[in-house]
């Protein structure tokens, strides 16, 4: 095929792309496409996953230190030491850190998708075989 093509075109995703040279050029071309875009998506996947714990994590804080507020100071993790302000305000900021945790988190999957809309996954086919039954009985 390569003797016979001075250049391809590929009909991706989302657009139509001309790649000139022979055949063999333009599968190099999309092979280093594909790994360039299968990386990006591998390290955000693992960025969206360290921003999701940090903001578990942080949220959880929020929700202890908070429940240590209401708790009697006689009650195990009560901490009521009569400053009630001053440590919501901490729950609170430390909560206000989490949910932004969140929506940068959110962000980095909306531009993972934006990213990745030319790598494609190819589903392999498989086919369900039938065999025929035996109509005709010879006994």
């Amino acid at each position: 095929m390569d003797e016979t093509t001075d250049h391809t075109l590929s009909i991706e995703k989302t657009q139509l792309k001309r790649y000139n040279g022979s055949f063999s050029i333009y599968e190099q071309e999309k092979q280093a496409q594909d790994a360039y875009e299968l990386a990006t998506k591998q390290k955000l996947q693992r960025e969206i996953k360290q921003l999701d714990q940090a903001a578990k994590q942080k949220a959880h804080w929020s929700d202890q230190r908070e429940q240590s507020l209401t708790a009697k100071p006689s009650q195990v993790g009560g901490k009521n030491h009569g400053d009630k302000g001053f440590e919501s305000a901490r729950a609170a900021r430390t909560m206000k850190k989490a949910k932004q945790i969140e929506r940068h988190a959110q962000q980095a999957i909306d531009d993972k998708e934006l990213l990745l809309k030319d790598l494609e996954f190819v589903e392999p086919l498989t086919m369900a075989v039938q065999t025929p039954r035996n109509r005709h009985s010879w006994t």
